[in-house]
């Protein structure tokens, strides 16, 4: 596992404290989300001749995903990672390795059983379906079940 720190202090005490940035970056086998994931849903899938493909914003069209916000909509993209703040109260799904040029999709922890293991997500593109909402400046979609999140069918 490895931890982002955001910067380090030193007190006037002389006690050297380290800033962490509270994301731990999750790798497959130990995704606390997979323990919980459910063994039955799927996720859903899609072409890039669907209109649910054709009319999602790109992940990175940020200024496009504001002017949405509070509203339903659709994004797409391939997933970077999975992480799990040290809260451990909610599964982000990233769409860039900097994660601030990207919108975010976020599953609740009370919503985590509802869900394949969201791991297996990380390499695909995928289109995102739900309400833009906004969360501390950031633009971002939360995800309450599997058939909000559909891989693009890649044809043969």
């Amino acid at each position: 596992m490895k931890v982002k720190i955001r910067g380090a202090v030193i007190l006037a005490s002389g006690l050297f404290v380290l800033a962490f940035a509270g994301m731990v970056n999750v790798s497959a086998q130990d995704s606390p989300q997979k323990a919980v994931a459910s063994r039955t849903a799927k996720f859903a899938s899609v072409e890039t001749t669907d209109a649910a493909y054709r009319s999602a914003i790109d992940a990175h069209n940020l200024d496009g995903a504001r002017a949405l916000k509070d509203k339903a909509g659709a994004f797409k993209g391939k997933v970077t990672q999975v992480f799990t703040p040290r809260s451990g109260t909610v599964a982000i799904l990233n769409f860039d390795k900097e994660y601030k040029t990207a919108l975010t999709a976020v599953v609740n922890k009370t919503d985590w059983g509802k869900f394949p293991d969201l791991t297996e997500l990380v390499g695909k593109e995928v289109v995102i379906t739900g309400k833009f909402v906004d969360f501390h400046g950031a633009t971002q979609i939360i995800l309450n079940g599997p058939t909000e999140v559909a891989i693009i069918a890649i044809r043969k």
